[in-house]
This record gives structure tokens, C-alpha cells and sequence, in this order.
């Protein structure tokens, strides 16, 4: 639904007008050249403050849902990729960012040995390799401590990428010590969203960049100061 801001300029006008266009039941008759040129202008619109002040509309909410009932999810139609979002945010807003909720987050998201262990027993079940679950499951674990986007991209480039350039595939042969090592190099040496996103972190956080330099590159050890920016970052987890 527009609202009166949503017209104020003619660049406003067309970049709204196509994000409820992309959101609307005729969107599947739009060509995909089209679709394209229409979701580049509702990313752009990510930098206005009525989008921003929506946003944190919807933090507001989330704080007071247990005295307010409210909905529990919305859909960004005509939004191509949500990183655009993030990458053009204006700059009062890089601190204080709008994803963020004034709520302690305490869960742990990390995944057990034991649970990667119980998705490497149903991939066994169905494929049988014969791999130590085990082993495999304390590798896994041993190497990401369990970080979800890491458990998953290893296991997906073990499934899908090791040693598939070999004339002839074995899948036990992938399911080893060896063939996780395998995976972990190809990991480091991939472009992905999460390395992406950390290397962003360093272009917008320089004070950041220089204290992970000297701290695992130089050796040096590093002062706690509360106000420090790069430790500030360090300490959110980024």
C-alpha cells in the first residue's frame, strides 16, 4: 500500500511503484530482463529513510510481542538479493542498524558432535559408504565448532565436489579422513556468502582489520579498551 512519501519525487514514485508491481499476482507474466531492470530499482530504494523507519517499525514490534500480538514474518517483494539491503544503508545507520533488536539473543545455534553425527547416520542409511560416523562427525565438529553455514558447506562439498573429477567415483573414498581434508581446502579456498560477508566487515571496519592483522598475523598482543571500534566488532561476533 503507497503512502504519501511514496510520491514525493518521480525517482520515489518508480522505485515503489515497481516494488508493488514485482509483489502483485502479474508479477509471473513479467519477462526475466524486465523483472531484472524492476528489482534493481526497488534495491536502490533500500536507502531511504521510509524504508529504513520500516524497518524499525518491525524491531519495535518484535520487542513488545508479548504484550502486542503481530505478524511473524513479512516478505520483501522485489528485493533481489537481502545483502543489498545491508550494502546500502545510509551512514547514521551503520551503527545503529536496523536488523538489530534491543533483546538479548541467548540461543546456542552451534551444532553438537552428537547432532552432526545424527544427520551423517541418515546420510549413511541412504547411501551407505560405509564412513566412521564417528570420526567424521568429530572432524566436522573439531573443524567449524559447529557452525551451521561451515557443517553444511563442508558436508554439501564432500557430497557434491570431492574427487568427482576422477574417472571413477568412489563415494566411500569421499566419506575419509582424507576426502574431509579434501573439502576443508576446497572451503578455504572458495568465494561463499560467509567469507563474502567478513570480508566486508573489514573494508567498512578498518580499526577491525588492523587489530586481527596484528593479533594472528603479527603475534601482538592486544589491549582490552572498552571504546576501541575494532574490539567493539570483535566482541558482537560481527
Amino acid at each position: 500500500m503507497f503512502s504519501a512519501a511514496d510520491f514525493e519525487t518521480e525517482k520515489d514514485f518508480i522505485e515503489n511503484f515497481c516494488m508493488e508491481i514485482l509483489g502483485g499476482a502479474a508479477a509471473k507474466d513479467i519477462s526475466a530482463d524486465i523483472r531484472g531492470q524492476m528489482e534493481g530499482l526497488a534495491d536502490s530504494a533500500s536507502k531511504y529513510r521510509v524504508f529504513l523507519d520500516f524497518l524499525a517499525q518491525l524491531r519495535g514490534y518484535y520487542i513488545i510481542r508479548e504484550k502486542k500480538p503481530i505478524f511473524q514474518s513479512v516478505i520483501l517483494a522485489g528485493v533481489y538479493d537481502i545483502k543489498n539491503l545491508k550494502n546500502k544503508f545510509v551512514e547514521e545507520y551503520r551503527m545503529n542498524s536496523p536488523w538489530n533488536v534491543a533483546a538479548d539473543f541467548d540461543i546456542d545455534l552451534r551444532l553438537r558432535e552428537h547432532g552432526i553425527a545424527g544427520m551423517l547416520a541418515d546420510y549413511e542409511e541412504d547411501h551407505h559408504t560405509g564412513m566412521n560416523i564417528q570420526e567424521i562427525a568429530g572432524l566436522i565438529y573439531d573443524y567449524t565448532s559447529g557452525y551451521p553455514f561451515l557443517v553444511s558447506r563442508i558436508c554439501k562439498l564432500m557430497d557434491e565436489k570431492v574427487y568427482r573429477d576422477e574417472n571413477e567415483f568412489d563415494r566411500n573414498k569421499v566419506w575419509t579422513k582424507e576426502g574431509f581434508l579434501t573439502a576443508v581446502r576446497m572451503l578455504l579456498t572458495e568465494e561463499n556468502t560467509l567469507f563474502d560477508s567478513l570480508d566486508n566487515k573489514l573494508i567498512d571496519y578498518p580499526d577491525l582489520k588492523q587489530m586481527l592483522l596484528e593479533l594472528l598475523l603479527q603475534g601482538n598482543v592486544i589491549e582490552y579498551v572498552p571504546g576501541n571500534l575494532g574490539i567493539r566488532m570483535a566482541g558482537t561476533g560481527i
